[in-house]
C-alpha cells in the first residue's frame, strides 16, 4: 500500500490527500475539500505484462460570464505504463528512468504550452 497522505504540491502549495478507498489492484486518494483526487489502479495483461495507470484530478472553480454562477470543472491528467512480463529481465529501475525521462521531457513551460496549444 501507497503511504499516507499522497502530497500534491500546486503552486508551492502542499496538498494532502488520505485513501478513500481501495481495491485488490487499486486505490483513490482525495484532499478533505474535494479539490483534488487521485486515482491508481493496476490490470494483468494476457501477455503477463501489467498496465498501470495514475490519475490526478484538479476540480477546478470558475465564473460563468452569462450567468455570473460558479462552475466547476474536472481537470483530470493521466499517466499509463506497461511493466513488461517477469521473463523479459526488466527490472523496476529500467521502468522508474523511463518514467522519470518522460516526466523531465514535459516538465516545462514551453512543452506544456505548445502540448495546450494541440501541437505535436
Amino acid at each position: 500500500m501507497l503511504p499516507e497522505p499522497l502530497v500534491v504540491t500546486e503552486n508551492s502549495v502542499a496538498n494532502n490527500l488520505r485513501r478513500i478507498s481501495f481495491g485488490n489492484q487499486s486505490g483513490s486518494f482525495a484532499t478533505n475539500d474535494g479539490k483534488f483526487r487521485i486515482d491508481i489502479s493496476h490490470q494483468s495483461r494476457k501477455d503477463g505484462s501489467v498496465s498501470s495507470m495514475i490519475k490526478l484530478t484538479r476540480i477546478v472553480q470558475s465564473t460563468n460570464p452569462i450567468t455570473g454562477l460558479p462552475v466547476f470543472t474536472k481537470v483530470p491528467v493521466h499517466l499509463v505504463f506497461i511493466q513488461p512480463s517477469a521473463n523479459t529481465g526488466i527490472v523496476d529501475d529500467t521502468i522508474k528512468s523511463v518514467i522519470k525521462a518522460f516526466l523531465d521531457a514535459v516538465d516545462n513551460d514551453a512543452t506544456l504550452s505548445a502540448l495546450l496549444g494541440l501541437e505535436s
